[in-house]
């Protein structure tokens, strides 16, 4: 069975008197400890298509499913659960809370895990994640303070503190120059390799190569699923 199974998948937008298709017709499944990338031109649906996988926004039509399960109709408290348990999300801007610690952005999808996380487990998760993505950095250190690399490393380590099976990364290397770029694909390498699966969004074609499939978009179509 497949983990996660796109079929005829459509998000479409207002705009002016009609509508856009931003996700047309999209239809694909991804197994279980796959490396996949998702490639193509600014504004042909990548980062909606990623969006909708992760439910942060829902399909105007077609379905999504979830180890054999269908998630269109979920409730807002179902979508809720997976986005904080079953995905974690690497945002291209990093999203961190800059006037928070290293520790703080961390922890912060522990905050919302139902139920609820004892300290004492926050901070042995916390550590764990710490020594997995190699971030050598104080902890008190607020975020606005690092840099590109140390932020990147901060947002992995968020983003798997609540052990995901799915990674999303939205342009996990694109702020970052090459050596940095090259330590964070290897860090989510290793997660793949420890069970993981990974959807990235990159415009890097040696990044694409290095996944085991490439899916390219244009004007919100698969090109080739």
């Amino acid at each position: 069975m497949a983990l996660l199974s796109m079929r005829n998948l459509t998000k479409t937008f207002k705009q002016g008197n009609g509508a856009v298709a931003a996700v047309n017709d999209v239809s694909f499944d991804v197994e279980p400890g796959e490396k996949v990338s998702l490639t193509g031109p600014s504004g042909c649906g990548k980062t909606t298509l990623l969006n909708l996988l992760g439910f942060i926004i829902t399909p105007t039509s077609g379905g999504y499913f979830i180890e054999g399960r269908q998630t269109v109709g979920f409730s807002e408290k179902d979508r809720a659960v997976y986005r904080n348990s079953f995905f974690g999300f690497v945002a291209q801007d990093f999203a961190l809370i800059e006037e928070e610690s290293v520790y703080k952005n961390i922890e912060l999808p522990l905050l919302y895990a139902k139920p609820g996380i004892p300290r004492e487990q926050r901070k042995a998760k916390i550590d764990a994640v710490i020594e997995a993505t190699g971030l050598l950095v104080p902890l008190r250190e607020k975020a606005k303070n690092l840099s590109g690399g140390q932020r990147q490393r901060v947002a992995v380590a968020r983003a798997i503190v609540n052990d995901p099976k799915v990674i999303l990364a939205d342009e996990p290397t694109g702020a970052l120059d090459s050596k940095n770029g090259e330590k964070i694909m290897d860090l989510l390498g290793r997660l793949v390799g420890q069970g993981k699966t990974l959807l990235l969004v990159t415009h890097d074609p040696t990044i694409a190569l290095a996944c085991d499939r490439q899916l390219r978009m244009r004007d919100g179509v698969l090109l080739d699923p």
